[in-house]
């Protein structure tokens, strides 16, 4: 609003319309900064996780190398339920054997349940670090993968 016969604007008393710019921007930079923060926090986790060792047999190119592992431990369950059970019910089991409810009650290494695949008979895997000893579980097969 500008005054008659004057080029200065002139503020309306209790307007508000200043302060909506500055308030949108201080959100946009919180969004962003909360957003990206988060991304951060997830990438150095993930890169901060335990992996199999392995060597890199060739590089195809885009990022894409075929790799040979070194042998490691796996546990899985066999479950004869909906997936749903099945997934529950073989985590359990899976999860008992790596935090010591198995026979020398020895905590197993965790690295992550590999994803899920779609197949009649619901499996669950888990993998452990080579360096654990394999120990029979109730319900829970445990071989080495090489």
């Amino acid at each position: 609003m500008v005054a008659a016969g004057s080029s200065v604007p002139m503020r309306v008393p209790g307007s508000r319309w200043g302060l909506l710019p500055k308030a949108a921007s201080w959100l946009l930079v919180a969004f962003f900064a909360i957003r990206y923060t988060g991304g951060l926090y997830a990438w150095v986790t993930e890169n901060r996780l335990e992996q199999p060792a392995y060597t890199v047999v060739r590089r195809l190119g885009h990022g894409v190398e075929l790799r040979r592992y070194e042998a490691y431990n796996v546990a899985e369950a066999t479950m004869k339920a909906s997936l749903k059970e099945a997934a529950s019910g073989g985590f359990r089991l899976c999860a008992g054997y790596l935090f010591g409810k198995n026979v020398p009650r020895e905590r197993a290494g965790f690295l992550r349940p590999p994803p899920p695949e779609d197949v009649p008979g619901e499996t669950m895997d888990m993998t452990a670090p080579v360096r654990q000893a394999l120990a029979p579980s109730r319900g829970a097969r445990t071989g080495k993968v090489s």
